[in-house]
Parts: C-alpha cells; sequence; structure tokens
C-alpha cells in the first residue's frame, strides 16, 4: 500500500510539472520570442521575415498581425520578438501564432506557438 501512494504522489507531481499552472485571458498580452538560425543550427542575425504573423482561433478564425522584429542585441543575434493582445471577445481555448523567418541561406522556417486562454 505504501508503494501505491508514493507511486500515486510521484504521478500528480509529475502531472502538475508538465501541466502549465497559469493561462492568458482575453485582454492579456502574449510575448513571444524565437531564434532564427542558419542550416548548421548556430543563429543567424541576418534573418528576414517575409510574412507577417497570424494568430489562430479555436473557432477557427484567424487575424494577421505585425508585430515581430529583430532584437538589436550583440549579445543575442538571431533574436525576434514580438507580442499580440488577445482581443476581449477572443474564443477560449487555444490560440496559436504563427510565424515565419528566412535565414541567409534562403531557407524559411516557421513555426507555431501554441497559448491557452481561458475565462476571465
Amino acid at each position: 500500500m505504501k508503494k501505491l501512494i508514493y507511486l500515486s504522489v510521484f504521478a500528480l507531481t509529475l502531472v502538475l510539472a508538465v501541466l502549465p499552472a497559469w493561462a492568458y485571458r482575453p485582454g492579456d498580452t502574449i510575448t513571444f520570442r524565437v531564434v532564427c538560425n542558419y542550416n548548421n543550427g548556430t543563429a543567424d542575425p541576418g534573418c528576414t521575415k517575409p510574412a507577417n504573423e497570424i494568430a489562430y482561433f479555436s473557432n477557427g478564425s484567424s487575424v494577421t498581425f505585425n508585430s515581430l522584429a529583430e532584437i538589436d542585441d550583440t549579445n543575442a543575434k538571431g533574436l525576434w520578438a514580438g507580442n499580440y493582445t488577445i482581443p476581449g471577445d477572443s474564443p477560449l481555448g487555444i490560440i496559436g501564432v504563427y510565424v515565419k523567418l528566412k535565414n541567409s541561406n534562403g531557407t524559411e522556417a516557421a513555426t507555431v506557438l501554441s497559448y491557452p486562454v481561458e475565462q476571465s
């Protein structure tokens, strides 16, 4: 019985460590950062942004926005940052923020960053 209790406590701790303890709410601002790399994986300070960002909502709607910019810092080459304020009437669920960059080698890469949105 003692082993089972320890196992249950471990499983609960594992679940709590993996699940986020926070969520965004309509009106909150999401701040995100991405690193642009050369094809070999090292940071590339010469990246460009070929497209605006897109926020995808759980109800299937989307909105295009333009906030991603390269951080001008010699210690953070290739680092880009942006933000998006969740509309007050945003549907609850997951917001996916689509980001696309093009490195100096001409390779385009995209990622979708996911953020939970709960009722305020």
